[in-house]
């Protein structure tokens, strides 16, 4: 049996919860996220937002409280006044209090938040490994993002993971913003570069929806200069305007290794434009789409990341 990450588990609660299934899906979330590297701030959400569902929204403001004051979690003051799923519990005594902690909470956050960057070096020695610089999906942190690549690194690959500064509640971060992103990803891959990790090796740009759109758009403008890109669930609701830009950049444009699971509705249509558009342009890339999979990542992904870096290699050689 294959382990679960946290990605894997909101994806199960998400089908639950659009199957009507409410209380299944509380019961999911309260039982199985403690087990995993996760987002409090989240994880609270998702259960108060299955608690109202099942008219219990006494137990929603429990939760939401039990994650601000416990937890030190925070939300925006948009989410906590304009989510229809809590907002029954939102009339309740005590919802005001938690609104005001929040706000203060979230300024200060907004203040202090900066990039970050976490390293994690491959398995075995010899020649230096090839290097991929991972970003983040939406709404995640570093330990979600690294979690959802385990056992990347026993493949002998060295990982850079980037984390965005710009936040959306608390510990959740996102890259909605393309400018802040790039400087968020400028400013890391100057610390990468000064400490000599992009020389003299394989590097490759990937990441996750949100993240994969930021790592193209870096390749695009040549904020880096990447051997490949592995691209995960790509979110790329800008694809139809960047398929000409992409064209022009020629043999400046790498190849793509692309996974994009079949019933990834929103992603699917975007993923299969690059695909097209790189191979109009004869650059090497693959789409792959493991079946029944949506917006995640599919069972075994060390091993699908394994043949996406050997595709990457052969095609530096000339290889097919």
């Amino acid at each position: 049996m294959c382990r679960k990450t946290f990605t894997n588990l909101l994806n199960d609660g998400l089908k639950l919860y659009h199957a009507g299934k409410f209380w299944e899906g509380y019961e999911l979330m309260t039982k199985n996220a403690d087990r995993l590297p996760r987002n409090d701030a989240q994880l609270y959400d998702f259960r108060a937002s299955l608690a109202c569902r099942t008219g219990r929204p006494e137990l929603a403001l429990e939760l939401l409280t039990e994650a601000v004051m416990d937890k030190g979690c925070w939300y925006t003051q948009e989410y906590l006044t304009g989510d229809d799923d809590i907002r029954p519990a939102t009339q309740l005594p005590g919802f005001q209090r938690l609104m005001e902690v929040c706000a203060d909470r979230e300024r200060k956050a907004r203040e202090e938040s900066a990039s970050d960057l976490a390293i994690v070096r491959g398995a075995g020695g010899g020649k230096r490994p090839p290097l991929i610089i991972v970003l983040h999906g939406n709404m995640q942190n570093l330990p979600i993002c690294q979690e959802d690549w385990l056992g990347a690194e026993e493949q002998g690959f060295d990982l850079a993971f980037v984390r965005s500064s710009q936040l959306a509640f608390s510990d959740a971060f996102v890259w909605n913003d393309l400018e802040a992103g790039a400087r968020d990803l400028d400013h890391q891959l100057d610390r990468l570069r000064s400490e000599g990790e992009l020389d003299d090796r394989t590097v490759i740009m990937a990441g996750f929806s949100a993240g994969a759109r930021m790592a193209l758009r870096a390749v695009m403008t040549g904020m880096v200069k990447a051997d490949g890109m592995v691209l995960v669930g790509p979110w790329l609701p800008e694809m139809g305007e960047w398929a000409s830009d992409v064209q022009r950049l020629g043999d400046r444009m790498p190849g793509a290794y692309i996974v994009c699971g079949d019933m990834d509705e929103e992603c699917l249509p975007g993923a299969r434009l690059l695909a097209d558009t790189l191979e109009i342009s004869g650059r090497p890339s693959r789409l792959y789409m493991p079946p029944g999979v949506g917006h995640d990542y599919p069972e075994g992904f060390a091993a699908t990341l394994r043949e996406a870096v050997a595709s990457i290699a052969g095609a530096e050689k000339g290889g097919p």
